[in-house]
C-alpha cells in the first residue's frame, strides 16, 4: 500500500513538474511573439496537453477532447497566420482538414496508447477529408470542385456494391 501511494505521489509530482514547465516556456514564449499569436496557440498547446496526458494514463475520454481541442486550434491557427493568403472556401478547408487529421490521431493514439481503438473517429475524420480537400480544391481549381459535386453520388454507388458483392460474414 506504502509503494502504491509512493508511485501516485511520484506520477502527481511529474506532471506538476511537467506543466510547470509548460506554462513557463508559454509564458516566456509570449515575451517575444505577438499576442495575438500566442492566443491562437492556446488552444491547441491545450488539446497536446489533453492528448499526451490521455496517452501516459490510458484515458480514451481524454483522448478524444485533446484530439477534438488540438484539431479545432490548429486549423484556427493555420487558416489565420499560416494559410491566410487562401480565399474563402480554401481557408475553412484548412480547418475542415485539421479537424480530420484531429480524428485521425484520436483513432491512432486510442489505439497505441490505451489499447481501445475508436474506429468510430475514423468515419468522421473520412468525412472531414472528403470536404475538406475539395474546398481547398476549389481555390485553385474550381473545375476540380465542380467535377466532385457532380459525381459525389458515384461513391455511395460503389460503397453500395462493395456491400452487395461481399462475401463472408454471419447471415
Amino acid at each position: 500500500m506504502a509503494e502504491e501511494n509512493g508511485s501516485s505521489e511520484n506520477r502527481r509530482r511529474h506532471w506538476a513538474g511537467i506543466v510547470l514547465i509548460i506554462v513557463g516556456f508559454y509564458l516566456l514564449a509570449s515575451q517575444f511573439v505577438p499576442g495575438r499569436i500566442m492566443g491562437m496557440l492556446a488552444a491547441p498547446g491545450i488539446g497536446a496537453l489533453l492528448l499526451l496526458w490521455g496517452a501516459v494514463s490510458r484515458s480514451v475520454g481524454l483522448i478524444v477532447v485533446g484530439g477534438v481541442v488540438f484539431g479545432s486550434g490548429a486549423g484556427s491557427f493555420l487558416a489565420n497566420e499560416v494559410f491566410w493568403r487562401l480565399r474563402d472556401p480554401a481557408n475553412a478547408g484548412v480547418i475542415v482538414l485539421s479537424l480530420a487529421g484531429s480524428w485521425f490521431i484520436i483513432y491512432f493514439l486510442s489505439d497505441r496508447f490505451a489499447g481501445n481503438p475508436q474506429r468510430w473517429a475514423l468515419v468522421p475524420g473520412a468525412i472531414m477529408t472528403a470536404v475538406g480537400v475539395p474546398l481547398i480544391l476549389s481555390s485553385a481549381a474550381p473545375a476540380v470542385l465542380e467535377w466532385v459535386v457532380t459525381w459525389w453520388p458515384a461513391l455511395l454507388i460503389i460503397a453500395g456494391l462493395l456491400l452487395f458483392l461481399r462475401r463472408g460474414g454471419g447471415g
